[in-house]
């Protein structure tokens, strides 16, 4: 029987997003987060193709340290007919995933329909009526309405939820979450930006956004993150923190504390 998620959406939970790259290092990071915050339930490992350790295997490996696992499932790497199978392996024993739709891998240059995303959360919500599926909420792609359709399509699909980019500013945060419907469960995104080089690398890659104060201290970007977390805390949503190139204690260390 598949493990079904223990929480109810009307609590605000708080993820952890780490990177698979050896699995020692996998295994202490999660150790040390969950010991150090235990408010933290949740854990989601994105499925890079740079590494060897699928999203899935990774989620598996951490469980004992996290109530809740959520892997992310390129939908790029699964045909919607004949890979019933794969699918299904790679949810099982999950109770949530994220469906992203996935640059093609290297070499292997699979070209997929714009809608192929949908697909494949309709195709995971037929073989798994009680998966939760979560789909992407990007800010940045588009202009926000058509980023809002876009996200009607997903939930039309059989999406139960969203994670979010990571945001910088608690001025768009709140514009998105006061357009959006309130039903929707939302895993909002903090990741913190050290330096003019890593705010190029999101401005160039992902067209975020960035308020003109923005403070690249360690200081400055806990700030930024508290004070999303109270938003997001007196809205009974939910948050993920990315903490690319920063220790990830000392980062949450900052917030929580």
């Amino acid at each position: 029987m598949p493990v079904l998620f223990n929480h109810s959406i009307f609590m605000t939970r708080y993820s952890i997003e780490l990177v698979p790259r050896k699995q020692a290092v996998l295994l202490e990071e999660a150790e040390g987060i969950a010991r150090r915050f235990p408010q933290i339930d949740t854990v989601n490992i994105p499925d890079l193709v740079r590494f060897k350790t699928p999203s899935w295997e990774a989620c598996r490996a951490v469980a004992p340290h996290f109530e809740n696992q959520v892997p992310h499932i390129r939908a790029v790497d699964f045909d919607v007919d004949g890979a019933e199978e794969r699918l299904l392996a790679a949810v099982e024993g999950f109770g949530e995933v994220l469906v992203v739709s996935g640059d093609p891998s290297p070499g292997k240059m699979v070209e997929r329909a714009s809608g192929h995303c949908l697909s494949v959360i309709t195709k995971l919500r037929e073989l798994r009526p009680d998966l939760h599926v979560y789909a992407g909420l990007d800010p940045y792609r588009q202009g926000m309405q058509d980023e809002f359709e876009y996200v009607r399509k997903k939930m039309d699909a059989g999406a139960c939820g969203l994670f979010s980019q990571p945001f910088f500013s608690i001025d768009l945060l709140r514009a998105y979450r006061d357009l959006l419907p309130a039903e929707i469960p939302i895993f909002w995104g903090l990741s913190p930006v050290r330096s003019e080089k890593s705010k190029a690398y999101w401005i160039d890659i992902n067209q975020a956004l960035f308020p003109r104060d923005f403070a690249f201290t360690v200081a400055g970007n806990q700030a930024v993150a508290r004070e999303i977390v109270e938003e997001v805390k007196a809205n009974d949503d939910h948050l993920y923190f990315m903490p690319i190139r920063m220790d990830a204690l000392e980062y949450l260390a900052g917030i929580f504390d």
